[in-house]
C-alpha cells in the first residue's frame, strides 16, 4: 500500500481511492498498532476522509465481507455512514456500485495466491528479503513468491510479478527459480525474473544464469535476457544492463519498446484498472524513463506525445485511447 498519511486531496476520487486502499491495509494486518495510529491520523486530516472510510466500510458490509476486527476496531458508527448511500437513491446505489467495483479490483485479485506464496506484495509495494542463505530477493509490486528448498537445493517459484535476485555463492547447492515450466539456475549472481502476460523474461546483472524449457537451455551472461514466450521458444538478446530493474528506484526505464508493454509494466503500480484500446497508441514505440511512483503522471508522459487520449472513468479505472 501507498500510504500518504498527512496530505489532503483536492478531488473526492482520490480520497475514495485512499480510503479504499487503508481497507486493504487493515484488513491484512488488523492488529497493527502503528498501522492503526497512521490511519487515525489520516482520518484526523480532513472531515471527507471520514465520510470517504465510512462510505468504504458501508460498501463491503454489504457484500457481506468485512471482517469482525475490522467491524469492531475501525468501522466508524452508523450514524455518520453518507445519506448518498441509502438504498432509496439512484445516487446512492450509483455511489455503492461505484464503490463494490472499486473493491473487487482491489481486493480480488491474488486472493487465489495468498495460500501458496511465501511473500506477497500489493499495489505499488516492493519488499526486500533476506533469503536463509544469505541471498536477496527484492519483489515488484503485485508479485508473488513461495519458497522451494529442498536440503540439497536452494530454489523459489515466483507466482507472479517480478523478483530481482542477488544470490549468495554456494558451488554445491545451485539456486534454482521456477516459472511456471521454465528454470532458472545460478551458483551466485545477480538478475531479474519477470512473470508477464506473455512470456517469461530472465534478465541477468552480473555472473552466469541457465535458463532451461524442456530441451531447450540458453546460457546467460551480464546484459543478455532470455525470454520464454507462452507456448512457444527461448530466445536470448542483449539489453541494456543499466535499465535492469529499474523499478526498485520506483522508475520505469525504456528503450525502444511498444507502449502496450510500457502501459503492462505500469500497471502493477496503479490501484485499478488500466484499459489500453486502439492499435496505433498500443504499437508506438518508446525511449525514456518513466516515473512508477505516480503512475497516472508517467502515463500521460507516455501516451501524450504520441496522441493518446487518457480517461479516469473512475476512481479505479482509466481507459487510453488513440484520441
Amino acid at each position: 500500500m501507498t500510504e500518504r498519511s498527512g496530505q489532503q486531496s483536492d478531488h473526492p476520487e482520490d480520497v475514495a481511492v485512499e480510503a479504499a486502499r487503508w481497507l486493504v491495509a487493515l484488513k491484512e494486518a488488523p492488529r497493527d498498532a502503528a498501522l492503526g495510529a497512521r490511519f487515525a491520523q489520516w482520518l484526523a486530516v480532513d472531515p471527507r476522509h471520514g465520510d470517504a472510510w465510512d462510505n468504504t466500510c458501508a460498501t463491503y458490509e454489504k457484500l457481506g465481507l468485512m471482517p469482525s476486527v475490522l467491524r469492531d476496531r475501525w468501522h466508524a458508527p452508523p450514524e455518520r455512514i453518507s445519506a448518498r448511500l441509502s438504498p432509496g437513491g439512484r445516487a446512492g446505489w450509483v455511489a455503492m456500485a461505484a464503490l463494490a467495483a472499486g473493491l473487487i479490483v482491489l481486493l480480488l485479485p491474488g486472493l487465489a495466491l495468498r495460500w501458496q506464496a511465501d511473500q506477497l506484495t500489493t499495489t505499488g509495494q516492493t519488499r526486500d528479503v533476506q533469503l536463509s542463505d544469505g541471498s536477496r530477493a527484492v519483489l515488484g509490486p503485485d508479485s508473488a513468491l513461495a519458497f522451494d528448498d529442498n536440503g540439497a537445493r536452494r530454489g523459489v517459484r515466483l507466482l507472479r510479478g517480478r523478483v530481482f535476485f542477488d544470490v549468495a555463492p554456494d558451488p554445491g547447492r545451485p539456486f534454482r527459480v521456477r516459472v511456471g515450466d521454465t528454470d532458472v539456475t545460478v551458483l551466485g549472481t545477480a538478475f531479474e525474473v519477470a512473470l508477464t502476460s506473455a512470456d517469461t523474461e530472465v534478465t541477468v546483472v552480473h555472473g552466469l544464469v541457465r535458463v532451461e524449457r524442456g530441451a531447450m537451455r540458453q546460457d546467460l551472461r551480464a546484459g543478455e535476457q532470455a525470454i520464454a514466450a507462452r507456448g512457444g521458444g527461448l530466445t536470448r538478446k542483449t539489453v541494456t544492463p543499466d535499465g535492469i530493474a529499474s523499478w526498485r528506484e520506483r522508475r520505469i526505464d525504456v528503450r525502444n519498446r511498444r507502449i502496450a508493454d510500457v502501459v503492462a509494466d505500469l500497471r502493477p503500480w496503479y490501484g485499478g484498472r488500466i484499459i489500453l484500446t486502439g492499435s496505433k497508441i498500443s504499437e508506438r514505440r518508446v525511449s525514456g524513463s518513466y516515473n512508477a511512483a505516480d503512475p497516472l503522471e508517467a502515463l500521460a508522459a507516455l501516451i501524450g506525445p504520441h496522441g493518446g487520449t487518457m480517461r479516469r472513468i473512475t476512481p479505479w479505472l482509466v481507459i487510453v485511447s488513440d484520441d
